[in-house]
């Protein structure tokens, strides 16, 4: 069996990332996915392709390229969903492909040549089954929960005086009237 995956509509599906997700944490998102993927399908992940969107490669990426067998497509100057339509439709044996996404477009695209569809949450059940637990979101570095001693000279430095600067108290004016009376 063959699977070809809509990568960034299973990434979201899992909450591995959002819209907003700042771009380092969002490669390392996208690097959980195929770390799973591939331990999921072990020795047959040769036959397994996963489709993004361009839009987050990273920078200087071929548009194809083996990630330890692991077919992955950058779908550079179009859209994933554009690119994996082409795939399905140039596909000799639909029969014996999987295609996994959520996407009513792309699933509608793939029952029409005769695929085998799985829905996202789908694809999860039938990895957790075979003993893999998804990946948990990455996490941003944790802050510091307090300022060092030389970060701290360093604000008083650069902000320590603000309160004598002229421009600043005539601004504070009508605030300090109201802090004086709280």
């Amino acid at each position: 069996m063959t699977f070809l995956i809509d990568g960034y509509n299973l990434l979201f599906s899992l909450g591995l990332a959002g819209r907003r997700t700042e771009p380092k944490l969002f490669e390392r998102a996208r690097e959980q996915l195929l770390d799973w993927i591939h331990s999921a399908h072990g020795k047959n992940v040769g036959a397994v392709t996963v489709v993004f969107d361009g839009v987050h490669a990273p920078e200087a990426c071929a548009p194809l390229r083996d990630d330890r067998g692991l077919r992955v497509h950058f779908a550079v100057g179009q859209l994933a969903d554009d690119l994996i339509e082409e795939l399905i439709r140039a596909d000799r044996h639909p029969e014996r492909l999987t295609v996994v996404s959520s996407d009513h477009r792309i699933q509608n695209t793939a029952r029409r040549r005769g695929c085998v569809v799985w829905d996202c949450a789908e694809y999860v059940d039938w990895v957790m089954d075979r003993g893999h637990t998804p990946p948990e979101p990455p996490r941003p570095p944790a802050k510091p929960s307090e300022l060092s001693e030389a970060e701290k000279a360093l604000w008083m430095k650069e902000f320590g005086a603000i309160d004598d600067d002229p421009e600043v108290k005539k601004f504070n004016r009508p605030y300090k009237l109201f802090r004086d009376n709280a």
